[in-house]
């Protein structure tokens, strides 16, 4: 995840707030790891899932998770994560087809959801393409309505 639970209730304030959004659901996906092979990684990923779940009482929020695949090579276990893009388009295109949304904010930067992007719009839904500057996708930015770029200072984050 790009940043710790605690900017995640910044997050979610300032995008209220600032841009006077109702956020109605919130949806975070992560592909949980295998314990056996990243003990580390995975205790590390819980102590985070629990801290997104904490701000549950406050905010609308739905942790998607999927376990993590690995393959072998040689004798390393190399993570490939397999689904999580695909839960986040589906809950995007239900949400809209149903008309239980009116904007669908995606905080990513990669291209691979310009084409749920542009069929979401086709349902007249607003979309955002909520990003870190580094690592985002020119391309989706200008496939949604509007981007909104995080950035942190020394003891805030912010939008613009």
């Amino acid at each position: 995840m790009p940043f710790p639970p605690a900017d995640y209730e910044k997050l979610f304030s300032s995008l209220s707030k600032q841009f006077d959004l109702e956020l109605k659901y919130i949806f975070l996906y992560d592909a949980v790891k295998d314990s056996s092979k990243e003990q580390a990684q995975y205790i590390s990923q819980q102590k985070f899932h629990s801290g997104i779940r904490s701000l549950a009482p406050k905010w609308p929020i739905n942790l998607r998770t999927r376990k993590l695949k690995y393959r072998t090579v040689g004798k390393r276990f190399v993570a490939e994560e397999k689904g999580v893009d695909v839960l986040l388009v589906v809950d995007a295109i239900k949400k809209a087809l149903t008309k239980e949304v009116e904007t669908v904010i995606i905080l990513s930067g990669d291209a691979d959801f310009v084409p749920m992007v542009e069929f979401v719009k086709t349902l007249k839904v607003e979309t955002i393409n909520l990003h870190l500057f580094s690592g985002s996708s020119t391309e989706l930015r200008q496939a949604c309505d509007k981007h909104i770029l995080i950035y942190f200072t020394d003891s805030s984050l912010l939008l613009r």
